[in-house]
This record gives C-alpha cells, sequence and structure tokens, in this order.
C-alpha cells in the first residue's frame, strides 16, 4: 500500500494581505474565530511574542489554520494548528508543488503527553522514503514548539530565509496513529 503523506498541496500568498482559502464545502473552518486565539499560553516565545496585528492568519484547508510573519532580516515564522486527539500534524514545503523531495516539519505528542517535533524528507511517497531527522529547511537557532489548546495541536518553527517568500507551495498533512521510532504512519 503507498503511504500517502500529503493530503492538500496549496500555493498560497505569503504577503501582507489576508486572504483565507475554504474547504470544498466552502466554510471557514476555524477562521477568524481561532485567529483571534492568545498564544501566550500556548507557545513559548518567540512565537508567542509576536504581535496578533503583525500575524497573518488564515484557514488553509478543513480544520487547518496557518499563523505567519516574515521579518525584515529574512525570518519567516510559522505556526500551524490544527484540531487534534492522537496521531501526528505536519506542514511541508516544496520547491515544484510536488511531494517528492519536499521537506516537512511534523509534530505530535506521545503516550505520556511528551511533545515532539522533528523535520522530515520527503524522499518518496511510501513510508520508508519519509526520512525522519532530514530535510532542506533553513531553521533558525530558535527551538521550534509544540503546544496544546483546548482540541487543537500548534507547531511553530522558524526559518531563516535568504530573500523575502512571495510564494510557496506547502503540503499540510496529518496521521492519526503516533509515530513509532520517528517513523510516519497513517
Amino acid at each position: 500500500a503507498r503511504f500517502i503523506f500529503g493530503l492538500c498541496a496549496l500555493i498560497f500568498a505569503l504577503e501582507h494581505e489576508i486572504f483565507a482559502v475554504a474547504d470544498d464545502a466552502g466554510s471557514n473552518v476555524g477562521g477568524p474565530e481561532e485567529c483571534r486565539t492568545d498564544l501566550t499560553s500556548v507557545l513559548p516565545p518567540p512565537y508567542s511574542n509576536i504581535s496578533q496585528s503583525k500575524l497573518i492568519c488564515m484557514t488553509v484547508w478543513n480544520t487547518f489554520v496557518l499563523r505567519h510573519y516574515q521579518s525584515e532580516d529574512g525570518t519567516l515564522t510559522i505556526m500551524l494548528s490544527a484540531v487534534y486527539t492522537t496521531g501526528w500534524v505536519g506542514i511541508g514545503f516544496s520547491k515544484d508543488g510536488l511531494m517528492v523531495g519536499s521537506s516537512a516539519m511534523v509534530g505530535w505528542f506521545n503516550k505520556k503527553g511528551q511533545p515532539k517535533i522533528m523535520q522530515y524528507y520527503l524522499q518518496g511517497t511510501v513510508a520508508s522514503k519519509v526520512k525522519p531527522g532530514k530535510g532542506e529547511l533553513p531553521l533558525t537557532g530558535v527551538p521550534a514548539a509544540v503546544g496544546l489548546h483546548s482540541s487543537r495541536i500548534y507547531v511553530a518553527f522558524q526559518l531563516k530565509l535568504s530573500k523575502p517568500l512571495a510564494r510557496q507551495p506547502v503540503i499540510l498533512a496529518f496521521g492519526i496513529k503516533y509515530p513509532k521510532h520517528h517513523r510516519l504512519t497513517h
């Protein structure tokens, strides 16, 4: 059986304008209300220190809400949230809009309730080709973070970009099983 990691590939503008991409039913689940959630008790600094007025926040797919902020020095802060019970949630970045060859950040809480986050390289579409601890994302020295608030998981990290990002193909994914030895399953 093929392991389908990428459930949804979207191209969205990382510009200073707000828009929303609705799901197939045309709703905006988690949109404006979720965007007003105070993150100070959910995520550590610097993620919780960014002013809500600077963050671009939008529903991007199903229950996935993306917050992002790009500073003048090229640091891109990403905060992804989604409804969560068990398993993992991830966001991948593609150079060409395809899953293969992309890098992703995946977050989860293990069975003991400990937060985990790891970069993965998507070398192929089968589980054995999804490589934990690998990837090409230019992470900053700021530790990535995972938080849980109400029924939502929050995955946050920063990228150091050499030039401002205008458009970026993104892969959103989730699995209902806990990663085993950092291996993702669906």
